[in-house]
């Protein structure tokens, strides 16, 4: 084959060309969207290359392509020239490969006018001029390329090539120079460009300024599909309202991220798992509010990352699978879906807001006790916990640093423990210390509750549940309710006079949390008695006959006092 040298600047110097296979000494390809396949497009022709600029009449088109759909076509019978190029930062002193596949129409050998199909690799200065020397490879008819259709596709790489002193960037591009009118369809078509060497792989982004579907490769900046261990996706500033990525099938990512003041909903019939062959796996919100509208696995411990001022909200099951979510940065982790996991799993709060809201049928409710292993720690700066509803299949509701709050705002915590004495205790203290803050920061309370007369939380051991776990319960509820049942009632009245004048924890009677079960602590109760704490906190009298039934508490407890 004959290698010609396209203007005075083009010269190979030391570069080795190869024809037939294409070598590549680095698995990182450095150029974005290097298959052609983005933006997704109808018809067969299109203008628009993500990543890619155009010059002159050249085009994608479907006719024919290596890999995927689309490939670029090389309008060879044009005397005009033109083509597409792509500028990637490199770093000077390194090496670097440049390959890609070349196709021919058969009447591109018939063209008699000076024509040449070339790959081009120049490099730039920080002010965007050229320096050192290019590395071209050209084709012309008389090389003699294999044509015809079905098409053939021949490789062609440059190897070895070195960034000279002050080059920050190399300018990848292929088109044509010369070209007229031949025999039949002259066309040639370039795919699948690789340029590996020392630098920053792009990410895959997503390339739709609205809604679309997960699985097609246009859809994404680098032409491909996101899905892998390691893999990374990418939802950036292209979208200006709010916009849906659907998937009905599993997808598996190693880092989402997730950074534009408009929503994007991640949703569909399928899953996303969190996957990474080393270290951990990351979601990271930069900025909005952010949904992941689908069950969310983690094959690995993964950190939610989330900025402040954003909220990560997850609509569907979070499924632990024994491994650690660990909420870092200063926004909200919001979650309205279930949480389950095998034993060891555990969501971590290190900074920032996490609140755990779960509706109506949304319960995290372990279908077997093998799920009672999920904890709650928070331990970093300015964390809330809100608790809306049933939360079960918690080893540990905990804080464990300062300036932190539990806000119960709903139904019950179940705390599954080995140590049920010494969980219990700790909870207690934390509600304790929130009564006494003024600002209910370092402890556990309830934004729900009337100051502690009608409603509080209660906590209380469980020994054994229905799955068998081993558990403590805690429950916004009336004051008074010392097992936590949802009802102040004479059951209560009994554990109360058992350690009347004592001390003790909730369950034994002491409702103000002040340590001593006594008069005071009788007087809450009373006032609540007979009632039920519902679903929701709200005013209720006590009835006649629950005040004859207190009154008679009253003289019992006397008598007691006195002896």
């Amino acid at each position: 084959m004959r290698k010609h040298l396209l203007q005075s600047r083009a010269v190979f110097g030391a570069t080795a060309l190869v024809l037939g296979t294409a070598v590549n000494a680095w698995a990182a390809n450095l150029l974005v969207n290097p298959s052609f396949e983005a933006p997704q497009a109808s018809g067969s022709v299109n203008n628009t290359i993500t990543g890619w600029t155009r010059v002159n009449d050249a085009s994608r088109a479907t006719f024919r392509a290596n890999t995927g759909s689309w490939a670029i076509w090389s309008k060879t019978f044009q005397p005009i020239g033109g083509g597409y190029f792509q500028d990637v930062n490199i770093i000077a002193g390194q090496s670097y490969n440049f390959s890609a596949f070349a196709s021919f129409e058969a009447g591109f050998l018939t063209i008699t006018d000076p024509v040449a199909a070339e790959m081009r690799l120049s490099w730039r200065d920080s002010g965007g001029g050229q320096v050192g020397t290019d590395h071209v490879i050209t084709i012309t008819p008389a090389d003699n390329p294999p044509a015809g259709s079905p098409a053939v596709w021949i490789p062609y790489s440059l190897n070895n090539l070195v960034a000279p002193a002050g080059a920050v960037q190399a300018r990848v591009s292929f088109g044509w120079t010369g070209g007229g009118p031949g025999q039949g369809a002259q066309s040639m078509f370039w795919d699948d460009v690789v340029l590996d060497g020392p630098g920053t792989p792009p990410v895959n982004s997503w390339a739709v300024a609205g809604s679309g579907e997960w699985n097609v490769a246009g859809n994404w900046t680098l032409g491909t599909i996101p899905n892998g261990a390691d893999a990374t996706a990418e939802f950036l500033g292209i979208i200006t309202a709010p916009s849906t990525v659907y998937t009905d099938v599993p997808r598996v990512l190693g880092s989402l991220n997730i950074n534009n003041a408009n929503t994007y909903v991640i949703t569909g019939a399928g899953s996303l798992t969190m996957q990474t062959t080393t270290g951990n796996a990351l979601i990271q919100v930069g900025q909005g509010t952010q949904k992941i509208n689908l069950p969310l696995h983690l094959a690995n411990n993964t950190t939610a990352s989330v900025a402040a001022g954003a909220t990560l909200l997850i609509a569907d099951p979070l499924i632990l699978n024994g491994n650690t979510l660990n909420k870092t940065g200063a926004g909200t982790l919001l979650i309205e879906a279930p949480v389950r996991s095998s034993p060891g799993g555990l969501l971590r709060v290190s900074n920032g807001t996490l609140e755990l809201n779960f509706g109506a049928g949304a319960a995290a409710t372990p279908s077997s006790p093998a799920q009672a292993g999920t904890s709650v720690v928070v331990e970093g700066s300015v964390a809330r916990i809100n608790v809306d509803q049933t939360l079960s299949g918690l080893d540990a509701v905990t804080t464990n640093a300062g300036d932190q709050e539990i806000d119960l705002r709903g139904s019950r915590v179940r705390v599954y423990s080995a140590n049920l004495a010494t969980t219990e205790l700790g909870i207690y203290n934390d509600i304790r210390a929130a009564y006494e803050s003024a600002s209910k920061r370092d402890g556990i309370y309830s934004s729900l509750d009337d100051t502690g007369t009608t409603f509080s939380i209660g906590v209380t051991n469980q020994s054994v549940d229905a799955n068998g776990g081993i558990s403590v319960q805690v429950r916004l509820t009336r004051t008074g309710d010392a097992n936590v049942d949802g009802t102040a009632n004479i059951a209560d009245f009994s554990l109360l006079a058992t350690n009347f004048n004592g001390s003790g924890l909730w369950d034994n009677g002491d409702f103000n949390y002040d340590g001593q079960v006594n008069i005071n602590d009788f007087s809450l109760l009373a006032t609540n008695f007979n009632q039920s704490a519902g679903d929701l906190p709200r005013a209720a009298v006590p009835e006649p006959a629950s005040l004859t039934a207190v009154g008679l508490g009253l003289a019992l407890l006397a008598r007691r006092r006195r002896s």
